[in-house]
């Protein structure tokens, strides 16, 4: 199903029923219909560009992340804007169970209360960290690191759990299944093991491979579970998507 957002899109996230969620250099936040690839519906509220952008499992939240140092929660139906305070130079963005997990250019991962706003640390991932993903019920988090690969945290403790996997290249994409038991995500490999392009489900607590699919040829930038968990959908670089 090929769909052709915009240029300047920065970040991309999937929605449930057939939606992407887009941010990018314009400010603002659009919602596509991947059938048509006609835009939906704006979502303003950022004054600089859109870094980061994540979605709940049930489709009704919407996070997004800005340079302007804000972090933007929207809900669906109506869509409404509840701005962060002071937040500092975010690197990623993924909605938890009641929260948003915010990952810090120090690696810190801040979790911020949607109905309350407060803050905590709920894990200190390390220098290096580009990427989170976390569990729908807010249980489990994964992170990808530049040196350590992929890493999953207990987030009611902050603690590291001991299976991780070291990697010989980039993971471009990261995202648990709704119901925690499966991990999907794509690299960038020059490995003969390895390819780029393949889209790999991992069972997370044993650390095993469920699968391995043929991803499109462009560079994969976001992945997400639809229809109840039963299909993986991907958008690519070059504003193209996969499923």
């Amino acid at each position: 199903m090929p769909t052709v957002v915009r240029d300047l899109v920065l970040a991309r996230c999937w929605l449930l029923h057939g939606t992407l969620v887009s941010g990018g250099k314009d400010r603002h936040i659009i919602l596509w219909d991947t059938e048509n690839g006609k835009p939906m519906r704006t979502l303003r509220g950022h004054l600089d560009e859109v870094v980061a952008v994540a979605c709940s499992a049930d489709g009704g939240l919407i996070a997004s992340a800005s340079a302007d140092k804000s972090v933007l929660v929207w809900e669906r139906s109506p869509v409404a804007a509840a701005a962060a305070e002071e937040l500092r130079a975010i690197h990623a963005v993924s909605t938890g169970h009641e929260s948003v997990l915010l990952l810090k250019q120090n690696g810190q991962v801040i979790a911020k209360s949607v109905s309350t706003g407060e803050e905590s640390m709920v894990a200190d991932t390390g220098v290096g960290t580009y990427q989170i993903a976390s569990s729908s019920d807010g249980k489990r988090m994964a992170s990808v690191n530049a040196r350590s690969g992929i890493r999953q945290y207990d987030l009611e403790t902050g603690e590291a759990l001991e299976l991780y996997w070291k990697l010989p290249g980039a993971v471009s994409a990261i995202r648990f299944h709704p119901d925690g038991k499966r991990l999907a995500w794509v690299g960038e490999f020059n490995d003969i093991i390895l390819s780029n392009g393949e889209v790999r489900v991992w069972e997370p607590t044993r650390g095993f491979e469920l699968a391995t699919l043929d991803g499109p040829k462009a560079r994969i930038t976001s992945l997400a579970f639809c229809d109840n968990g039963s299909r993986i959908v991907a958008t690519c670089r070059d504003g193209s998507a996969w499923s």
